[in-house]
């Protein structure tokens, strides 16, 4: 089994249900993913469980992914419909860069 291939579609802080080689399964939420090795917390205050990835054969997210969140500084209404206004002039120098916003006669 691919540690690659579980991150992509489990998250961290997730539930989740591995399956294993023998028939057995083990649920918890997924706290860490290694190159060779998983950890779930299978209770809370407990250590997790290690299981290693060569021994999942499946799983199933039992949790609903992660909402994105919203930007968290949207753009304010006031300047979110308006057209552009003026110019921007960007320049560069050996100190650095900066931009000069309505520059007089550009």
């Amino acid at each position: 089994m691919n540690a690659r291939l579980i991150q992509e579609q489990v998250p961290l802080e997730s539930q989740v249900k591995f399956s294993l080689q023998g028939g057995g399964d083990i649920s918890g939420k997924l706290v860490e993913i290694g190159r060779e090795h998983i950890k779930i917390e299978v209770e809370e205050n407990q250590p997790p469980a290690v299981i290693c990835i060569s021994r999942v054969t499946s799983w199933r997210s039992l949790t609903s992914p992660p909402q994105r969140k919203k930007s968290e500084d949207p753009v304010p209404a006031s300047v979110e419909n308006q057209p552009p206004q003026g110019h921007i002039v960007l320049y560069f120098s050996e100190k650095g860069f900066g931009f000069i916003a309505n520059p007089k006669n550009s």
